[in-house]
């Protein structure tokens, strides 16, 4: 499971301007927020000591919004849109993004 870093930089500008979230941003979202640079750089250093004290909360989030973890998603987009997907026509659509 991969940490996620929040850089929520203008998160209160946002608020005032388009309100509120549907859910309470700083309770949802699965990993630190930061506001700056520094505090970016300090969280992506330390790493190792906070990832872990997230992982339940990414499966809880990944549970809540993704219907489906199958790496098929594609595969089911291009079938709702009555497109035939040839994935051996194209090697690099049956690739995972990080083995590009």
């Amino acid at each position: 499971m991969n940490p996620i870093i929040f850089f929520a930089y203008d998160l209160e500008r946002y608020q005032e301007v388009r309100g509120d979230f549907y859910f309470k941003y700083e309770d949802f979202v699965p990993g630190p927020i930061v506001k700056t640079g520094s505090e970016l750089i300090k969280k992506i250093k330390s790493i190792s000591e906070w990832a872990p004290t997230f992982e339940k909360k990414v499966k809880d989030v990944q549970n809540f919004a993704h219907r489906y973890k199958d790496g098929e998603s594609c595969q089911r987009i291009s079938k709702l849109l009555g497109l035939k997907l040839d994935l051996k026509k194209n090697k690099n659509m049956s690739q995972k993004w990080y083995e590009l």
